[in-house]
């Protein structure tokens, strides 16, 4: 060999290892899946956001949040430790404070607290059993008597009541 080749040789060894000095120094490797590294961003501007999979999406675009194809504004949805919707705290298009708690499936709602929509426009509680067959059901209701509750059996029918004097209703 001649001295020439040995002198290339040794530059390009030399510049491999600077190299491998180099980015070992400048630059940090990034694993996504190790959780104990934090991000902290102060902000971040899009058009639009959207997190989930196929099934379920989270997305942000014009001040509306859009939860599974549901849009909420105003409001504070509750997810459970594997992000299934169970719930929801918010107001509806009138502004009207209302409170909804889904069941198991993350889309029937169990419990509804908030406006009467279709009768008098005052509040009502309504409960309904977490099970899709059953047909329990409770409402608590102001009505023009004053208050009502309506209460039905498994099989949806209407339960009598008795007040204090024992006169069905």
């Amino acid at each position: 060999m001649k001295v020439r080749d040995l002198v290339f040789l040794l530059i390009g060894g030399l510049l491999v290892v600077l190299g491998m000095l180099l980015n070992s120094v400048l630059v940090i490797d990034v694993n996504a899946q190790d959780d104990s590294q934090v991000l902290t961003v102060k902000e971040i501007r899009c058009k639009r956001l959207v997190v989930g999979d196929g099934n379920h999406q989270f997305s942000v675009f014009n001040g509306y949040v859009q939860c599974d194809g549901v849009v909420v504004k105003k409001s504070i949805t509750l997810v459970d430790d594997k992000f299934n919707f169970r719930g929801k705290f918010g107001l509806d298009t009138g502004s009207n404070a209302n409170l909804k708690i889904y069941g198991d499936d993350g889309r029937t709602t169990v419990a509804y607290l908030g406006l009467n929509n279709g009768k008098n426009g005052e509040m009502v509680l309504d409960l309904r059993s977490k099970s899709k067959i059953d047909k329990r059901s409770v409402t608590i209701g102001i009505n023009n008597n004053g208050g009502g509750v309506d209460i039905s059996n498994k099989s949806g029918e209407s339960v009598s009541l008795c007040d204090k004097f024992r006169n069905k209703r």
